[in-house]
C-alpha cells in the first residue's frame, strides 16, 4: 500500500510541473504594455484671476518594452467661461521605455484656458483630460506598422477663478475713503 501512495504522489507531482511547463512555455515573453500620462502642475489644479491665460504642461511614459506609442487625440471635456486652447499638444511618439515632459509656457504644453474677465470668482471648470494613442511594432517614419489602439489614459483637471489680487483691499480703502468724507461733510454741516 505503501508503494501505491508513493506512485499517486509522484504522478502527481509530475502533472504538476508538466502544467507548470506548459503555461511558462505559452505566455510568452512577458512585457508591460501601456502609457502613463500625468498633467504638470501634478495635482491638477490651478487658480487664477478672470481674464487670466493659464495652461497645463504633462510628463507621458510608453512602459511597453517592444512598442512605439504614438499619441493619435486629446479630449479636454467642456469648459465654460472662457476659451479653450487644446492646440499646443505637439502628440508626440515614444520609443519603448521612454519619456517625454513637456511643461506648459505659453507657446507648449497639452492645454490652455483663457478666463472670461467677467468669469465670477469661484467657478470651476473641472474634468479629465484623455488620450488616445495607437500602438506600432517600429519607429512609425521607418517602416513601422500599426498594430493596435492603446488604452486611453486620463488625468484630472480642476481651473477655479480667484478674486483679482488686492480688490478686496482697494474696495475696502475706498470704502474707508467714502466714511471719513460723511464723517466730515456731516460734521462740517453740524457746525454752521
Amino acid at each position: 500500500m505503501h508503494g501505491i501512495r508513493t506512485r499517486r504522489a509522484l504522478a502527481l507531482a509530475c502533472s504538476v510541473v508538466a502544467l507548470a511547463l506548459t503555461l511558462s512555455l505559452g505566455a510568452g515573453p512577458a512585457r508591460a504594455l501601456g502609457f502613463t500620462f500625468d498633467t504638470l502642475p501634478a495635482d491638477g489644479e490651478i487658480v487664477a484671476a478672470a481674464g487670466e491665460t493659464v495652461g497645463f504642461g504633462y510628463q507621458i511614459t510608453n512602459t511597453s518594452l517592444d512598442r512605439w506609442l504614438v499619441l493619435a487625440a486629446l479630449d479636454a471635456g467642456v469648459f465654460g467661461q472662457g476659451t479653450p486652447d487644446a492646440g499646443l499638444f505637439d502628440f508626440p511618439i515614444l520609443a519603448p521605455g521612454t519619456s517625454i515632459t513637456v511643461p506648459y509656457d505659453g507657446s507648449s504644453g497639452l492645454f490652455a484656458f483663457t478666463w472670461s474677465p467677467f468669469a465670477p470668482a469661484g467657478f470651476v471648470n473641472q474634468g479629465l483630460f484623455t488620450l488616445a494613442a495607437d500602438w506600432f511594432d517600429a519607429d512609425p517614419f521607418s517602416d513601422g506598422t500599426h498594430l493596435e489602439a492603446a488604452d486611453d489614459a486620463s488625468a484630472s483637471y480642476r481651473l477655479a477663478v480667484v478674486p483679482e489680487p488686492g480688490t478686496g483691499l482697494l474696495l475696502g480703502i475706498g470704502l474707508a475713503a467714502m466714511a471719513v468724507r460723511c464723517r466730515r461733510s456731516a460734521h462740517f454741516d453740524s457746525s454752521t
